[in-house]
């Protein structure tokens, strides 16, 4: 997510300008779970679609499972994802 979130900021800049490249503005972000969330989005309709992707990315969520755990401190892994 935030490899996502950097990519669309320097997306959203005029670096490439000299190249041609228009920015490319993205005006609004989702967080599936924020701590303050400021709206809410009812995805009952795509409930399905929603637990099938989830379920699809099994291997990707283990793997950054892994990674953070031999990546972090135990007690900052904690802090971070409680429990």
């Amino acid at each position: 997510m935030t490899l996502i979130l950097e990519a669309l900021a320097l997306a959203s800049r005029g670096s490439a300008a000299d190249e041609g490249l228009e920015p490319h503005p993205v005006p609004t972000v989702y967080y599936m779970s924020p701590s303050r969330p400021n709206c809410v989005v009812n995805i009952a309709p795509y409930w399905d679609k929603k637990v099938a992707t989830m379920d699809a990315l099994e291997s990707q969520l283990e793997f950054s499972g892994r990674h953070w755990s031999e990546a972090m401190k135990p007690e900052n892994l904690e802090a971070l994802v409680p429990g």
